[in-house]
């Protein structure tokens, strides 16, 4: 599209605001979509403004900032160490006008938003079109089974957290004028928190950073690499990213290698409350020093660079950003079915592209991680052509036009 004026003038590009909680140098899937999209609407000849909060762990971010031609506000999550309770009072007040501010001084476009809390409050504000992109919903990403809790009081908490996250679920996709979803699973969970959301709700797929992700150039770049990351070099390498909570089953994936030969080591990638717990079973398992703990990474591509083998080994995954990241990296996808007792979107994503567990059982994950050969070039090549001809942040930042701007839809 044409910036320049028929004057000859610069002509103002079309903002299109992008909200959400959190964003870098936080990591994460929500995080990473933000992220691309912003480049994208950059590329295209738009004006991307980001508003996000700054939780407390990046709470010395500035205020406001340009980073790549992306105009980035972030609203004040934490004020008082003290007064903790008037924390989510103060932020609602200065998300408030921040929103406020943004609308008349920008016009945008449209607005994109990751986060319920945050979509629900654009949808009120604003007076350009609100499309909520859904990262999960709080009914089922908050389970017991899927959270961490120790004691009556942390229970009754989380009880309480879950109800309130429930509540701006169901405003958001009541008070946006579009809704996405990544997968079929969220379309379905979407429904089971209203069940109108069915005639504005649109399916779509994220991208994934082929650039970013990519295998090691040769076998010996990546044993060059396992050294540079402190990992075993003739080990047969399998790879987990993510929070290190209940849901993510990385407890069933400790228990896996603990059955498989010794020439088997495991890196995990991430942090998070079931840490000490994730180490302790390790060492109970008799595997202590096969799991490699590397903790939360500002450049996770280069441990799966370093991998043979991806396990998403989540019992509840909306959609799995990993693993379009694993087959970017040309790695093999070992994961479980969807059921009864797994929500994940891998067979929707793959197809018969990964290698499925039996069961859902530290027995059934060992058995497919064991089935997966050694391989030519060629079928890691394959897996990542299908990264990139069917996910891409372009193909994301069209529908949300179509969405938001009809009229811009080519763009």
């Amino acid at each position: 599209m044409s910036v320049v004026s028929v004057a000859g003038a610069p002509k103002a590009r079309p903002v299109v605001l992008l909200t959400s909680y959190t964003y870098l140098p936080a990591y994460g899937g929500v995080e990473n979509s933000l992220r691309h999209l912003a480049l994208e609407y950059v590329r295209a000849g738009y004006q991307p403004v980001l508003l996000v909060g700054d939780p407390p762990a990046f709470d010395t971010l500035p205020r406001h900032e340009v980073v790549d031609g992306v105009e980035i506000w972030r609203f004040r999550c934490r004020r008082w160490a003290v007064l903790k309770l008037l924390n989510p009072l103060a932020m609602m007040v200065d998300l408030v006008g921040l929103l406020r501010r943004l609308r008349r001084e920008k016009s945008p476009l449209f607005c994109v938003s990751r986060n319920q809390f945050v979509a629900t409050f654009s949808a009120v504000l604003l007076s350009c079109p609100v499309i909520y992109v859904a990262p999960g919903f709080a009914l089922e990403q908050q389970r017991p089974q899927n959270t961490v809790g120790h004691g009556c009081l942390r229970a009754l908490l989380q009880r309480v957290k879950r109800r309130i996250h429930h509540c701006f679920d169901y405003a958001a996709l009541r008070l946006a004028q579009q809704v996405v979803v990544f997968s079929k699973n969220m379309q379905a969970q979407a429904r089971r928190v209203w069940a109108g959301v069915a005639d504005k709700c649109v399916l779509s797929k994220p991208g994934v950073d082929t650039d970013r992700f990519a295998p090691a150039a040769s076998a010996a770049a990546k044993l060059a690499l396992r050294g540079e990351l402190g990992l075993p070099k003739q080990a047969r390498l399998i790879l987990g990213v993510g929070r290190f909570v209940g849901a993510k089953g990385f407890d069933l994936l400790i228990d896996a290698v603990a059955s498989l030969p010794e020439g088997y080591s495991l890196v995990l990638v991430g942090d998070g409350p079931n840490r000490d717990a994730l180490e302790a079973l390790a060492v109970q398992a008799g595997v202590r020093e096969r799991v490699h703990f590397a903790g939360k990474v500002a450049t996770p591509e280069l441990y799966y660079r370093a991998a043979d083998i991806f396990v998403m080994s989540s019992l509840y995954e909306p959609l799995g950003q990993t693993v379009l990241e694993a087959i970017a990296s040309a790695l093999p996808v070992v994961s479980f079915r969807a059921g009864l007792t797994v929500t994940n979107a891998t067979e929707e994503l793959l197809a018969d592209v990964a290698v499925y567990a039996r069961d859902v059982s530290a027995a059934g994950l060992a058995a497919a991680i064991a089935a997966v050969q050694l391989e030519s070039d060629e079928a890691g090549l394959t897996r990542r052509s299908l990264a990139e001809a069917r996910y891409t942040w372009r193909a994301l930042m069209q529908t949300l036009n179509a969405l938001g701007a009809p009229d811009k839809a080519d763009t």
